[in-house]
């Protein structure tokens, strides 16, 4: 279809039934509908296909991954970090996707220093895989960064986001995954 061209392209070979025969457009379908805003409706075709468990573990974390930024548009924060811990369950090589979602997530709860360190650390990993985050993601991206300006000086954020970036995996996750007063 026209409004799904150029959705999900690098995600494509992920989204098939298992042992079915054709390809599921759950994934790309989710990308485009997170793009376009609508994100109530990512959030039901997001738990539509994961109950429909017919997808392989990669694509089933890169659903779990919109799902998780859809509820943080929604400020439905507390939700979205049960979907971003799964996702990184199974597709560990998207931790700085994690990160990047949930360094909204964290600007949003008023933690202004775990969002500078999450995002730091996903802009790096971004740029050392030679990444272009898709649109819904690079508007999470944007969206993280203004609210980050708007809350800490230049000079904090450039120091917070550098010492993000040299986060390993591990100590980035500990912080993007954790919500205030509970542990994930």
């Amino acid at each position: 279809r026209d409004d799904l061209a150029g959705v999900g392209e690098h995600h494509r070979d992920d989204a098939v039934v298992v042992g079915g025969e054709r390809p599921v457009t759950d994934l790309v379908g989710t990308d485009a509908t997170l793009r376009a805003g609508l994100f109530e409706n990512v959030v039901q075709a997001a738990e539509g296909a994961l109950a429909a468990r017919r997808l392989r573990p990669r694509a089933q974390a890169l659903i779990l991954l919109n799902l998780s930024l859809a509820l943080v548009q929604l400020g439905r924060i507390d939700e979205a970090y049960a979907p971003a811990h799964d996702a990184r369950r199974l597709h560990p090589g998207a931790a700085h996707v994690v990160a990047g979602t949930l360094a909204l997530a964290a600007l949003r709860e008023g933690r202004f220093e775990d969002a500078a360190l999450a995002s730091g650390y996903a802009q790096r990993v971004f740029r050392e895989r030679d990444e272009t985050p898709d649109p819904a993601e690079a508007l999470a991206i944007a969206q993280a960064t203004e609210g980050l300006r708007r809350q800490l000086s230049e000079q904090r954020l450039v120091e917070l986001m550098r010492a993000g970036a040299s986060l390993a995996e591990a100590d980035v996750l500990a912080i993007a995954l954790r919500a205030p007063a509970r542990a994930c």
